[in-house]
C-alpha cells in the first residue's frame, strides 16, 4: 500500500500543474476565432501570450501581473486584426476544458499601443487605457459577471472603442478573483495579453 502511495504521488508531481485556475484558450471577432496556446504547449502561432501556467498572481507578483506568469515579455508570434468598434468574445476556461471555476470579482480590460513590433513589446512598460470593466450584474440577485456567465462556460465580450486610433496594440484582459480577498493578499489577479492590429 505504501509503494502504491508513493507512486501515485511521484505521478502526480510529474503532471503539469496547470488545472487549477484558468486562461484564455481563444478570443473571437468578426467570426474568426483566434486560438491561443496552452500553458503547457508551447507557444505556436497565436495571438494569445502564452503563461506558465493557470495559477494565480497576487499583488506582489511583479512583472507576473502584466499578463500572467512569463507572459509579459514573451510575446505572441502573431497580431490579430480588428476594426474600432468590433467586439471580440474572449473565452476563459479552467485549463481543463471546463468551465472558469471562479464566481466573484471583476473583469477588466486595457489597451496599450505597442512600441514598434508587438511580438516583442515587454507588456510592463505598456501605456494602458482601460476600455472595459464589469462587476456585478443588474439582474435580480445581483450576482456577479463571473458567477453568472464564465461560471456557466459563456464568452465575455469586449467592444473595442469606435475612435480607436490605427496602430499595434497589446490588450490586457484581467480577471480578478475576490474569493479570498478577506485575506492578506488573497486576491487572484488573472491577467491575459493578446496582440491586435487596429
Amino acid at each position: 500500500m505504501k509503494s502504491f502511495a508513493l507512486l501515485a504521488l511521484a505521478v502526480a508531481s510529474a503532471l503539469p500543474s496547470v488545472l487549477a485556475h484558468g486562461f484564455v484558450p481563444k478570443i473571437t471577432v468578426n467570426d474568426k476565432t483566434y486560438d491561443g496556446p496552452k500553458p503547457w504547449d508551447g507557444n505556436g502561432n497565436s495571438i494569445i501570450r502564452r503563461v506558465d501556467n493557470t495559477e494565480p498572481n497576487h499583488i506582489d507578483d511583479g512583472a507576473n501581473l502584466a499578463c500572467g506568469k512569463g507572459a509579459a515579455t514573451r510575446g505572441a508570434k502573431l497580431n490579430g486584426n480588428a476594426n474600432p468598434g468590433d467586439t471580440l468574445s474572449i473565452a476563459w476556461d479552467a485549463g481543463d476544458g471546463t468551465p472558469w471555476p471562479h464566481e466573484s470579482g471583476p473583469l477588466i480590460t486595457y489597451l496599450a499601443m505597442c512600441d514598434g513590433d508587438c511580438s516583442s513589446f515587454d507588456a510592463t512598460k505598456g501605456k494602458y487605457f482601460k476600455i472595459d470593466q464589469v462587476g456585478k450584474t443588474k439582474t435580480p440577485g445581483n450576482e456577479w459577471y463571473q458567477d453568472t456567465i464564465l461560471h456557466k462556460g459563456e464568452t465575455y465580450d469586449v467592444k473595442l472603442p469606435d475612435d480607436l486610433p490605427a496602430g499595434d496594440y497589446i490588450m490586457r484582459h484581467e480577471i480578478i478573483a475576490l474569493h479570498l480577498a478577506d485575506q492578506l493578499k488573497g486576491a487572484e489577479f488573472y491577467p491575459s495579453c493578446s496582440q491586435w492590429t487596429i
